[in-house]
């Protein structure tokens, strides 16, 4: 998993519990990551070597969460730490807005520059002629014969 870094926000839960933990990852190692002592509204939570737990790492493109194993501790410049397996399996989570939806559908169109919106006519007849490929609320993406 290439998206752990330093300083990123993870939630930590036991399995079987939804009280749900905030830490930050404190270091990113071969095959683990440390995380600082995870807070929540009941104080700190307590794991033990072995204990699995459910994780949501939080990237500025997703979210992942994935089940995974504590498998150490330890204490660097004051700061407590957990060790956590980086697992081999997760969940990506998008984090956009807009879910795109792959749809196909002919739509008709008439290209228009910035200049032109204002004085756009919405009656007009639209001549050109294309396919949706997918839609979200945020646009389409269109495939059509013109330049």
């Amino acid at each position: 998993m290439k998206d752990l870094a330093v300083n990123q926000k993870v939630e930590i839960c036991r399995d079987n519990e939804e009280e749900i933990y905030k830490s930050l990852i404190q270091e990113v190692g071969e095959g683990y990551f440390a995380i600082q002592i995870p807070s929540g509204p009941q104080g700190w939570l307590t794991l033990h070597v072995g204990e699995r737990v459910n994780v949501n790492v939080f990237s500025p493109s997703a979210q992942y969460c994935f089940t995974t194993e504590v498998i150490g501790r330890k204490k660097e410049k004051n700061i407590p730490m957990y060790l956590l397996k980086i697992p081999e399996e997760f969940t990506r989570i998008q984090r956009r807005d807009y879910v795109r939806i792959k749809l196909t559908l002919e739509v008709f169109f008439e290209p228009v520059n910035t200049e032109e919106l204002d004085n756009l006519d919405m009656k007009a007849e639209l001549s050109r002629r294309g396919v949706t490929l997918d839609i979200s609320g945020g646009g389409m993406q269109l495939v059509t014969d013109e330049p």
